[in-house]
């Protein structure tokens, strides 16, 4: 019953950087600037007009031609529906037993990312800058009696990135750039377990986190001054989160060990073009590939374990790469007022078969509308808002460990409210 115990509060480490309804599909976040928000994030990796760019293509820096300071965040209030559901343990030597509880929903509370930058010319070729953001993150709080609590009950996941960043202007329209990224990650996850044969719920928490480094790399060409390409890389980061498993209300007393996994978040390739129609109209478009391949699967080493069984547990995850499409208008009603609009495809990297409570999310069709509006010179303000609504997610996947196995299915529906606000001020 020890080994049976230790093991379910073991896995929940696997979860912990994969739980729950993110805000870009897997669990990207994508709201690094209000202004690309309210263009359903089309030509973010082209239109390089305010600091938010150090983040999106680091080349973008070069067409700034006055220092600049960007600070924002952007607000989200997410929402699921969970219908057709059903749930066991199957115990060996004891049968299969259903397993009753709730099945609320809107399990991902209101969460605001912020995020800011600074840009500096340093003469007409270089440019310097530095940028904190947000690229991955998730946040999902289960009923302590939901349906599924033996595979996930509540996730809270961040990624804070630092970066410092450089960019060069050539004389004939290209512009390079390159930002070193100081990257942290912290993670905590609860989930239940039973404790057999006595049946008795335990309940776990596991923390976790870690520091490591990346880069992003960035060029930018501007075949006239009404048109431009840009093409931006993130490259993947290596991260080995190590912490410990608390393991309460066991029979035998509260239990604690520590633990590690290995996690690489994927690299990505964004392309994006910027075209003016007209002195007033311009097109933004943006073309995103995720290297989700990378998860294939969440392996946890434990230390010293008990039982040689509880040395290495292995969820498998299965992902695939996926290509998110996004395309928006820019409209400049005079001086002081630009609005703006898009719409996008997010594809989901989760295959029906691999699906699970720890990520529930299906493709992602989204629309935004946004406003920029400058009282004075050197100051101006971005106003964004940006929908999304998923497919339907099926999950219907069985989980097991030391023997036991948990089984859950059901059907979520997921969609998503997002409001950005920037500011962005010349110096």
């Amino acid at each position: 019953m020890k080994n049976t115990t230790f093991t379910h509060a073991s896995i929940l480490i696997l979860g912990s950087t994969l739980s729950g309804l993110s805000f870009g599909n897997g669990f990207a976040l994508n709201e690094q600037s209000a202004r690309t928000l309210g263009q359903a994030f089309s030509g973010r990796a082209s239109d390089a007009d305010n600091a938010s760019t150090l983040a999106t293509n680091p080349a973008g820096m070069s067409l700034l031609k006055q220092g600049e300071f960007s600070i924002g965040a952007d607000f989200i209030q997410a929402r699921n529906n969970i219908s057709d559901t059903h749930a066991s343990a199957t115990i060996p030597g004891l049968g299969t037993f259903p397993v009753s509880g709730s099945n609320d929903g809107d399990v991902v509370p209101d969460t605001t990312v912020p995020f800011a930058y600074y840009v500096h010319p340093l003469d007409d070729h270089w440019s310097v800058g530095f940028g904190v953001f947000a690229p991955y993150g998730l946040r999902t709080e289960n009923e302590d009696s939901f349906q599924g609590r033996y595979l996930g009950l509540k996730s809270d996941v961040a990624v804070a990135t630092a970066q410092p960043t450089v960019s060069y202007k050539f004389d004939n329209g290209l512009s390079l750039g390159a930002g070193i990224t100081y990257n942290k990650i912290d993670g905590k996850l609860t989930r239940s377990a039973i404790a057999s044969p006595a049946f008795q719920n335990v309940n776990a928490t596991v923390k976790g986190d870690d520091t490591a480094w990346g880069y992003n790399l960035g060029a930018l060409y501007e075949f006239n001054e009404h048109t431009r390409i840009g093409v931006a890389y993130f490259s993947a980061v290596d991260f080995k989160l190590e912490g410990h498993t608390q393991i309460t209300n066991f029979p035998f007393g509260d239990q604690r060990y520590k633990a590690s996994l290995d996690l690489t978040t994927p690299d990505k390739l964004d392309f994006g073009l910027t075209h003016e129609f007209t002195p007033e109209l311009t097109l933004h478009v943006d073309l995103t590939r995720t290297s989700w391949r990378e998860l294939d699967e969440i392996r946890v080493d434990n230390e010293n374990p008990i039982s040689p069984v509880l040395a290495t547990d292995i969820e498998t995850l299965d992902w695939h790469n996926t290509w998110s499409y996004a395309v928006g208008l820019s409209y400049q009603i005079n001086p002081q007022w630009t609005v703006r609009t898009g719409v996008g495809i997010d594809p989901s990297p989760v295959e029906n078969t691999t699906r699970s409570v720890r990520v529930p999310v299906g493709d992602r069709q989204q629309a935004a509308v946004g406003a920029t509006w400058s009282p004075v010179q050197n100051l101006s303000i971005d106003f964004a808002y940006l929908y999304f609504r998923e497919s339907t997610a099926h999950i219907d996947t069985t989980q097991i460990h030391t023997g036991v196995a948990y089984s859950y299915t059901a059907t979520y529906k997921n969609s998503a409210n997002i409001f950005g606000v920037q500011l962005n001020w010349k110096i």
